[in-house]
């Protein structure tokens, strides 16, 4: 039997109409846990934030922070996933920024939508 993959799991709404869409907090953890069993990848912790922006608020995002701080801490972590990447951040500089930080670590961040789309 193969090891299993590292990962943490993030999910993340920002207004009450995306927490009743298809953008919900469990809709997006239960796309990632689907992901991550297809693809023998072990949740290590869902990290969710909850009407918090991804474009402004990073200060707020505790889970996020959290997050961060726990992907660049424990070796052995590969990746983070998340629903879209939009879940993630919002300002593509900063996004670019905490994923270059990540990568250092050895820590991608992976949109299971998208992949799931392309049939990866």
């Amino acid at each position: 039997m193969t090891k299993s993959i590292k990962v943490l799991a993030y999910a993340r709404v920002s207004t009450p109409d995306q927490a009743e869409a298809d953008l919900s907090i469990p809709a997006q953890l239960k796309a990632i846990h689907a992901y991550a069993k297809e693809n023998n990848m072990d949740i290590v912790e869902d990290y969710i934030d909850e009407g918090i922006s991804a474009y402004h608020d990073e200060g707020k995002r505790i889970a996020f922070n959290a997050m961060i701080q726990h992907a660049t801490s424990e070796l052995g972590i590969k990746h983070i996933l998340v629903h879209d990447t939009s879940r993630f951040f919002r300002n593509k500089y900063k996004s670019a920024a905490f994923k270059s930080e990540l990568y250092k670590n050895g820590v991608t961040v992976i949109s299971v939508l998208l992949l799931t789309m392309l049939g990866l």
